[in-house]
């Protein structure tokens, strides 16, 4: 399991399958988190925390196995 939010979580996953020896199939993006409460409950640190997983860590995770995609 890594932490999509850290610098580097996205090709630490990549590189971790790659040394297990386990081939390409299939990506599923499926990681996410969400708040326990309404949205103006929130802080702006807990907002962005959440805009990072599943935003920002799609498109790093994306981008770090698209060459075996295409």
């Amino acid at each position: 399991m890594k932490d999509l939010a850290a610098k580097g979580g996205s090709e630490g996953g990549k590189k971790g399958a790659a040394a297990a020896g386990l081939p390409f199939v299939a990506l599923v993006n499926n990681a996410g988190i969400a708040g326990a409460s309404p949205l103006e409950f929130h802080s702006m640190a807990e907002v962005e925390k959440i805009f990072q997983v599943n935003v920002f860590g799609l498109l790093k995770v994306t981008q770090a196995f698209l060459p075996e995609i295409r």
